[in-house]
């Protein structure tokens, strides 16, 4: 298995990334080692899930990795990121290997490892923080009951 983080440019989104700026870590997922013999390609499926549709990934479920795609793009729709673009950078790591790539208007540059990124923590913590946020919303939301004693 392979580990592929996705980290938003936090400074000058949409513009070529530029050594030293900060990065944001949107999502993290595992990934069948079988692509890691091409990171690019490993980097486009990253893009893709950061900007494809989600009706596109649920038809493709039931191919090698589709439900693990369509589970991390959902997620990272739920987290609220921005599309993954130019300047946004993906890490892959396979063991002790590990490859940088910078998103470019076309295809993708190899980078030293950035020194200034962030890790917002373990992805459940992410989750439990969602499911927190949503359930405070709907019990504001939703009608209270009023009880009523007989008289």
């Amino acid at each position: 298995m392979a580990v592929v983080t996705i980290y938003l440019n936090a400074e000058r989104p949409l513009q070529p990334y530029i050594e030293g700026q900060q990065l944001t870590a949107a999502i993290s997922t595992h990934l069948s080692a079988d692509m890691v013999a091409h990171p690019e390609a490993v980097a486009d499926w990253a893009f893709a899930l950061g900007n494809q549709d989600l009706d596109v990934l649920q038809h493709e479920r039931d191919t090698e990795d589709g439900e693990t795609s369509f589970l991390a793009a959902c997620l990272y729709r739920l987290f609220g990121n921005r599309s993954v673009s130019v300047g946004d950078v993906v890490h892959i790591q396979h063991g002790e290997q590990h490859w940088w790539l910078a998103c470019e208007p076309a295809g993708w540059r190899h980078i030293p490892e950035p020194i200034h990124r962030t890790n917002p923590g373990p992805i459940t913590d992410r989750v439990f923080q969602l499911l927190h946020a949503v359930r405070q919303t709907a019990s504001s939301t939703s009608p209270q009951a009023t009880a009523t004693a007989p008289v």
